[in-house]
């Protein structure tokens, strides 16, 4: 599901990580994907749908296109926000060749952190601010008459 909404290279970019750090296979784990449905549901519980509204339309208006694009971004900072607890851990420092060994990074990736959790929150509020102007415009308000007036053509009492 991750794959509908952004791909995995821009989730590794946000983190400033490589492949090697961070593989398909990891991104690919179910537990990504369910965390990203409660995310955007939490956001609107509609949000699922209306982005498989918009992408599927013939010709998306301009709201659409605005909210495809917000809900791709979101959904990658999303899921690199849900990463940053581990960042540190699977980001090497340095690798070498010789005897295949690596060291870490103590804690140089506060700055990245912080910069993804501060666009988290900005993405969010475009999304937020893109679905209602999609919601908006795909609720239209449908006036119905259910009562009216209609004068017969004869009486029907006297038949004439």
């Amino acid at each position: 599901m991750i794959l509908n909404y952004t791909t995995y290279d821009e989730i590794r970019a946000i983190l400033g990580v490589s492949s090697d750090d961070l593989e398909d296979a990891t991104l690919d784990l179910q537990i990504y994907d369910n965390y990203l449905t409660m995310e955007l549901e939490d956001v609107n519980i509609n949000i699922p749908d209306a982005f498989s509204t918009a992408y599927t339309a013939p010709s998306p208006t301009a709201a659409q296109l605005r909210f495809l694009q917000a809900t791709s971004m979101f959904a990658a900072f999303a899921i690199a926000r849900q990463l940053t607890t581990s960042l540190p851990l699977f980001a090497a420092k340095q690798e070498t060749d010789s005897k295949a060994s690596g060291t870490r990074f103590d804690n140089a990736y506060k700055d990245t952190i912080a910069s993804v959790q501060k666009e988290y929150g900005r993405m969010r509020n475009r999304l937020i601010q893109c679905y209602d102007a999609v919601a908006s415009t795909e609720t239209t308000k449908v006036t119905r008459t259910f009562f009216g007036i209609v004068k017969p053509s004869s009486d029907p009492i006297t038949g004439s």
